[in-house]
């Protein structure tokens, strides 16, 4: 999940014109044939952050699974994004957990392009001078999905934490009836201020932290993080809470 692709989704109304479609998904790197590497240490660790983002060019993700590849090799450890339910996690809890996501978000995380209609979440028109795809599967990028780590937070961990916090989320009859594969939202949402808090507290924060914490705990000393670009800072000021030592590697990354 891209931080700006959340702020357009919660700003955009149904008036956004293809220039704002283009312009955001160029703010994401939709657009960028080939990823950076940043270089984190704190002495006895390695970190290599691989910066991703759910849509972009086939070149793209090329060079990320080039870059894996590489990397696994010697010996890195892929830590990876990804919100999806544990598999213990029983149907009807996930239904809900979704169904309280969209209500905070407005949606429900899937593929965000439609390929063949060139649409951009159901009904934003979007230039395809780049054949644009949906990231593919980490198997597809040469992810060892054997050893490798998830090091997110599930949809469920996140609504549960926030209404911890916040109190419960409820549904109305719109909510429960409506399809989740809808492309669009019309029940009630939750008040602006509330989904302002679960966007920076449990989208952005808590999961920067969680994956702060399963690198440092990790008996793995190099790792490689495949994770959306925009988490890289804040995962950065988690990892230096935990251990100050932290920092980038000057002149590695590219």
């Amino acid at each position: 999940m891209k931080k700006i692709i959340y702020f357009f989704l919660i700003l955009c109304t149904s008036s956004c014109t293809s220039l704002i479609v283009n312009t955001s998904l160029k703010e994401i790197g939709a657009y960028d044939d080939a990823t950076k590497i940043h270089n984190l240490s704190n002495g006895s660790k390695k970190v290599v952050f691989i910066g991703m983002h759910h849509i972009g060019r086939k070149e793209f993700y090329d060079d990320v699974s080039a870059k894996i590849d590489s990397l696994q090799q010697q010996d890195y450890v892929v830590f990876y994004e990804s919100v999806a339910e544990e598999v213990q996690t029983d149907s009807v809890a996930q239904d809900r957990a979704l169904r309280k996501l969209r209500k905070l978000l407005g949606f429900v995380p899937e593929d965000y392009l439609d390929t063949i209609n060139n649409t951009f979440l159901g009904k934003y028109k979007y230039s395809d001078k780049y054949q644009l795809m949906n990231q593919p599967s980490y198997h597809e990028m040469s992810v060892d999905t054997v050893n490798a780590v998830k090091a997110d937070l599930s949809i469920s961990a996140m609504v549960s934490s926030f209404e911890t916090k916040n109190g419960e989320i409820q549904l109305d009859d719109c909510d429960l009836t409506s399809g989740l594969n809808s492309n669009t939202y019309e029940c009630t949402r939750v008040k602006k201020s509330l989904r302002k808090k679960f966007f920076n507290a449990f989208i952005v924060d808590f999961r920067n932290q969680h994956l702060a914490n399963k690198i440092q705990d990790s008996e793995a000393d190099k790792v490689v993080v495949i994770y959306g670009k925009y988490h890289l800072s804040g995962m950065v000021v988690e990892l230096r809470k935990l251990d100050s030592a932290w920092d980038y590697e000057k002149g590695e990354s590219n």
